[in-house]
């Protein structure tokens, strides 16, 4: 029962406008990236879409360093202190009775006046430059350097100040007997419906709209306003839902698994797959059993 209800709460936190303008105006108060992670610690919203940090996004790209930085974060998420990069994110657990329903993340920042960030971020750099890394100390260190310092008072008041926010949005969920779903248009609703229905098959807005009777600018419009997402996004985000349940709950192979969620081709399956949970679905569905036990 716990695991259903994370899940339930997660999935309802993942299209609240209260959520996403609660971390809008995290980002706008703290200048850090605010990350919405599942159980599993895979990003599922952002906020700005793409990171603002100069540190993060050279992390983000090169394949070492990406994966550095995947590995801070997981450490960061179990509680665990690891001084590599020099770069911390402050995490906030969403509870659900015995289970964790997901993660919200300040991301991220260098701990004020300790010599130690910076020992770890050069070594960091060293290490991987010595592998081949072809960035040079000096933009290393100037990217580094443009993270916020926070003091342990400073860490704590934002941790503090991410509960009040998370508090506010799981109350109003809790109290809600119906949520954002039930408080969109009709309109909305039966788009949302027939794709919940019909996603395991070609399905377009145009032919959509048509069957509604409007026209697909009008529906584009509403179903953005309302969701906060695009048709084809909340399109894309249905079917890769449905096969992550496919991966986790069964053994079935992973192109059998796409095309029954309606990918017409597993190199579509897997680069939607990855813009969407930022991993690959075979590595998603090791990390989900291993969590398993």
């Amino acid at each position: 029962m716990p695991r259903v209800l994370a899940k339930y709460i997660f999935s309802k936190l993942l299209v609240s406008p209260r959520l996403r303008a609660s971390m809008e105006a995290l980002y706008a108060i703290s200048g850090m990236d605010v990350l919405l992670l599942d159980s599993l610690g895979v990003i599922r919203l952002a906020v700005p879409r793409q990171p603002s940090m100069g540190f993060v996004q050279l992390l983000r790209a090169y394949p070492e360093t990406d994966r550095r930085l995947r590995e801070v974060r997981q450490a960061g998420l179990t509680g665990q202190v690891v001084d590599v990069l020099g770069f911390h994110e402050i995490v906030y657990e969403i509870p659900a009775e015995q289970a964790i329903a997901g993660y919200v993340v300040l991301s991220g920042y260098r701990r004020d006046l300790e010599d130690v960030d910076l020992q770890s971020t050069r070594e960091s750099w060293r290490r991987l430059v010595r592998a081949g890394l072809p960035v040079r100390w000096t933009d290393w260190f100037r990217t580094w350097s443009a993270l916020p310092a926070l003091s342990k008072v400073q860490q704590a008041a934002w941790h503090g100040t991410m509960t009040l926010y998370m508090r506010q949005v799981l109350l109003r969920l809790e109290k809600a007997e119906s949520t954002a779903e039930t408080a969109w248009p009709s309109l909305v609703r039966q788009a949302s419906e027939r794709i919940q229905a019909e996603f395991d098959v070609p399905l377009r807005m145009k032919a959509v709209a048509a069957d509604l009777g409007v026209c697909p600018e009008h529906l584009s419009r509403v179903f953005h306003q309302a969701t906060g997402m695009r048709f084809a996004e909340y399109l894309a985000e249905t079917r890769i839902n449905a096969a992550c349940e496919a991966l986790v709950q069964s053994t079935d192979p992973i192109a059998q698994i796409a095309h029954r969620c309606g990918f017409s081709t597993i190199s579509r399956f897997n680069r939607c797959f990855r813009k969407h949970r930022n991993t690959t679905p075979r590595a998603w569905r090791s990390r989900a059993q291993y969590q398993a036990g």
